[in-house]
């Protein structure tokens, strides 16, 4: 008996042993050593998994005897089996199959082995596959040493974008954009991602030499798509919708009206309890928790309860009268926030070719709701490229135009640590201050100025016919950040135009010439128009109003000699090169106050001149 026992005891401990989880820690690099950050770790035959941070760093929790799959776009899959240890490092290798590829590079293409600089490509369906507005927010992740910061909420924001750390504490430290090998400088809200056929990052001196100091923080290689010879038209249609909600909620809030009016009980009868020792006259906790229940309305301003001021709180107990009904139940986060933001796209393309002509057509639109109640962001964009090549047997040309129009709104103040933040404002204010303002009975009153139709609860002093009286809120008197948002006009219209002509002509000895021809023009229009209601100051000035305009372009004009030779095991790439670009900007900006028309973002409806800017800037290279 005492063998069969000792069995099954050991039987039990074996099991135990074989199920129990363990942390294992570790850093995924490439085959020199470099981390790789976003590197992905799995474990096999599951959907458990994690991705490396910046350091190429993990840590799982896994079984023994469990399998780990490391991989990472352009690498080679590698899988361990975990054992005793609770560390593994991992040095991933290249994929040889890439080493064929071609990769665009700085005014041109090479083959993926013969560059000694560091480069990562990503190709389209990577791209595709994102619901991003921004092209570049779709690479976060995907490539080793570029972090991709989204610096705001507001949908269609350029996001920050780092390769390898930063260069230099005050100076820029953004990447060189390149579009169809010449430097953009517009705004990248105007590509439409599905149009991007592939995007070539340059990371270090080597790579990006050619483009001078413009590159001294890597630069970004953005391909669009192109058809292809000899091919039928091909229609594609991608629809998409979605919907957007916070990935982690807060966390140790006071969120009920209850549980606010018991904590500041406490709060108030333990401070009293010491001041009162502190100024020699002292006080019993019972007597202090008294005093505190007779003083929490003064305190606070606002009874959300149908008992007398005086009962809300039982002093005995701290606690919240149990035959107290609440009235009213506004809840700043359901009225600032949406819950499931929509986003919807739909992009159409057409692509084919002829024996010596290739086309690509596409039109898109996009629709994205903000998390934040008004923030939106639209766009719609159109791309023709078309190329010809052998005519009279040497010369190939090709061209392209595209045009994007996108409408942001924004929230006013995003970002700001003001009453009119909306984030700041919810993590703030007590949950017992009413989103809407209400009569003595707790009715609402209504309003014709809200979207809602009710009035704005202001905190403000309240005095009722029947002779009763409300008092003001303790926090942000006379703010309201819906009122804010619903009461201006915070928008940002932008055109872009984006035009190129090629031209190639091949001249003997396999030499090449080539000239490209690129012009860029970038219309912003930005309005900050605050209605007479949306807050304490503008409300003292009767309303206020900013119009600005920016005008931007950009000529650049590219002329290149290329000549490559293959001889045996050698290669000769030799690029003789002119670049000349000219960039001009211009800009008017003017404000005024006191609005005398109708509540429109109109100059001429504002009676107060204040100020006006306005200035021209010419860059040369």
């Amino acid at each position: 008996m005492k063998k069969k026992l000792l069995l099954l005891s050991f039987s039990m401990l074996i099991a135990f042993t074989g199920w129990a989880q363990k942390t294992i820690t570790g850093v995924v690099n490439d085959s020199s050593g470099t981390p790789l950050p976003g590197a992905a770790v799995v474990i096999e035959g599951s959907v458990d998994g994690v991705a490396t941070d910046f350091d190429g760093k993990y840590s799982i929790e896994a079984r023994l005897g469990d399998v780990l799959v490391f991989s990472f776009v352009g690498f080679q899959t590698q899988k361990i089996t975990v054992g005793d240890s609770d560390t593994i490092n991992v040095f991933i290798q290249q994929d040889a199959s890439e080493l064929k590829e071609v990769v665009v590079t700085a005014y041109g293409s090479q083959k993926r082995e013969s560059i000694a600089g560091a480069v990562s490509i990503i190709k389209a369906d990577q791209i595709e596959n994102s619901t991003f507005s921004n092209p570049v927010k779709s690479l976060e992740g995907l490539v080793s040493g570029l972090r991709v910061i989204q610096s705001s909420g507001q949908p269609g924001s350029d996001a920050i974008v780092r390769i390898r750390g930063f260069g230099s504490i005050n100076a820029d430290n953004s990447p060189l954009i390149v579009l169809d090998g010449i430097p953009y400088s517009g705004s990248l809200n105007s590509i439409n991602p599905q149009d991007i056929e592939s995007t070539s990052v340059l990371k270090d001196a080597n790579s990006t030499s050619l483009y001078g100091n413009k590159a001294s923080n890597g630069a970004l290689l953005i391909t669009t798509k192109k058809g292809a010879k000899n091919r039928k038209p091909q229609i594609s249609i991608d629809s998409r919708y979605g919907l957007t909600q916070r990935g982690a909620k807060d966390y140790n809030v006071t969120s009920t009206p209850a549980e606010y009016y018991e904590t500041y009980h406490s709060i108030l009868a333990n401070s009293e309890f010491y001041r009162s020792n502190t100024a020699g006259t002292p006080l019993t906790i019972g007597e202090a928790r008294q005093f505190a229940s007779n003083n929490l309305i003064d305190r606070l301003g606002y009874n959300l309860y149908d008992v007398a001021d005086a009962n809300l709180v039982d002093p005995t107990t701290g606690q919240l009268n149990s035959s107290a009904n609440l009235l009213v139940n506004d809840r700043w986060e359901d009225a600032l926030f949406r819950d499931n933001a929509d986003f919807s796209s739909t992009n159409v393309n057409i692509s084919g070719g002829a024996e010596k002509i290739d086309y690509y057509f596409s039109m898109g639109t996009e629709e994205n709701n903000g998390y934040t109640v008004q923030s939106n962001f639209n766009r719609k964009t159109a791309r023709l490229k078309v190329n010809a090549t052998e005519i009279a047997d040497i010369i190939s040309l090709g061209g392209d135009v595209s045009y994007a129009k996108s409408n942001s709104q924004f929230v006013p103040l995003d970002g700001g640590t003001s009453y009119n933040n909306a984030f700041q404002w919810t993590r703030n204010i007590a949950p017992i201050y009413p989103v809407y303002q209400y009569d003595e009975n707790w009715d609402p009153i209504l309003s014709n100025i809200s979207n809602s139709g009710y009035a704005y609860d202001m905190g403000s002093f309240q005095s009722f016919p029947d002779g009763t009286t409300r008092g003001a809120r303790n926090y942000g008197q006379g703010e309201h950040p819906l009122a804010h948002i619903e009461q201006s006009v915070v928008t940002n219209e932008t055109d872009n135009f984006n035009t190129a002509l090629r031209a190639k002509i091949d001249l003997p000895f396999g030499i090449k010439f080539q000239y490209i021809l690129n012009y860029l023009t970038e219309i912003d229009k930005d309005t900050y128009f605050n209605k007479p209601g949306a807050s304490v100051g503008s409300t003292s000035l009767n309303g206020t109003l900013t119009n600005g305009r920016n005008n931007f372009s950009a000529l650049t004009n590219q002329q290149l000699l290329t000549w490559k030779k293959e001889l045996n095991r050698q290669s000769f790439d030799v690029l003789l090169g002119h670049e000349t670009y000219v960039e001009k900007f211009t800009t008017l900006s003017v404000y005024k106050t006191n609005i005398i028309g109708t509540l429109s973002p109109i100059l001429d409806n504002t009676a107060v001149y204040n100020s006006a800017s306005n200035y021209y800037t010419r860059y040369t290279t």
